[in-house]
């Protein structure tokens, strides 16, 4: 069986039930900013601000979602953080496809 890309929109989804439409783009802003941080090679901080906002929400039933989807975001977190939806403003910050190459990025001290 082949190994499924995993993705945001679940994580998306679990915004929109747990918060107001308001709030919930502040949660997918700052998980954005998140992964911004982590392909800036930020890492510690990156995560950081990904784990603020997964430990604000109802995890019933979506911890091992949420495993998988923390491990990919070191893989690709740029990829991530456009699917969990950011505002426009925010998402002009990341790289396009063109100036991004994958891969896990390095942690800079």
């Amino acid at each position: 069986m082949p190994n499924k890309k995993i993705d945001a929109i679940k994580l998306s989804n679990m915004i929109d039930q747990n918060y107001s439409p308001n709030l919930g783009i502040v949660l997918r802003n700052l998980f954005a900013l998140g992964c911004l941080l982590t392909s800036q090679g930020r890492i510690k901080e990156g995560l950081r601000v990904c784990h603020d906002v997964i430990n604000a929400l109802d995890q019933s039933g979506s911890s091992s979602y949420l495993g998988r989807l923390m491990a990919a975001l070191l893989a690709d977190p740029i990829r991530i953080a456009r699917e969990v939806g950011p505002s426009n403003e925010l998402l002009a910050l990341f790289p396009s496809d063109k100036t991004w190459s994958s891969g896990p990025p390095t942690e800079s001290r």
